[in-house]
């Protein structure tokens, strides 16, 4: 018995609260982790939301020149029969 009061070796009770405190900090090293990388996914998940507006913008802003170039076609059209009855005539 002598022996185990001068050992290194930590006693029950202290081997315990070491445990208890390595898990403890493990546990909020993989929590800082997985609050980490949480973060980084928000981040990206706001640059795809970001990402999908201007996109929509974009598409929007094509209907609108498709409907501009319709008009365009149609009265180049027009001007081509105007032109094409003119020499006809």
């Amino acid at each position: 018995m002598h022996w185990q009061k001068h050992s290194n070796l930590p006693s029950g009770n202290q081997d315990s609260r070491l445990r208890i405190h390595l898990l403890s900090t493990k546990s909020k090293s993989r929590s800082d982790e997985l609050d980490q990388a949480l973060a980084e996914k928000q981040y990206t998940l706001d640059e795809l939301f970001d990402e999908r507006a201007e996109m929509a913008d974009a598409l929007y802003e094509m209907e609108g020149l498709r409907e501009m170039l319709a008009e365009v076609r149609g009265e180049i059209e027009e001007a081509t029969q105007e032109i094409d009855c003119m020499f006809e005539s």
